[in-house]
């Protein structure tokens, strides 16, 4: 189970975005299978200029695109706004769940 997954709202705590919120579009795994990037809607957005490639028929040019950040740069938003670290637990049914430093049950 990961802290972290796709479609959590985050807020990024530090580097030159910090203090951004946005859903996290994707998370990227390592060797281990524990998540050790993620990829934030609208944050860390590096300008990548592209070749043309005529025998793919793509056009060159400038383009914007999200790059990864450290998953411990990130947290979750808790109810109050600001950001939380999660914890892994025993939930209902005595499954793992993640939960919220105050003992509420992130869903």
């Amino acid at each position: 189970m990961n802290k972290i997954r796709s479609g959590d709202e985050v807020i990024v705590l530090c580097g030159r975005d910090r203090g951004r919120r946005g859903v996290v579009r994707r998370v990227i795994l390592d060797a281990g299978g524990k998540p050790e990037r993620v990829v934030v809607d609208g944050v860390n957005v590096l300008t990548h200029f592209d070749r043309p490639n005529p025998q793919k028929n793509q056009p060159g040019g400038v383009v914007k695109r999200e790059s990864p950040l450290h998953a411990s740069n990130v947290a979750l938003i808790g109810a109050d706004g600001k950001a939380k670290r999660t914890r892994i637990g025993a939930g209902a049914k005595k499954k793992r769940a993640r939960f919220m430093p105050d003992g509420t049950e992130v869903k």
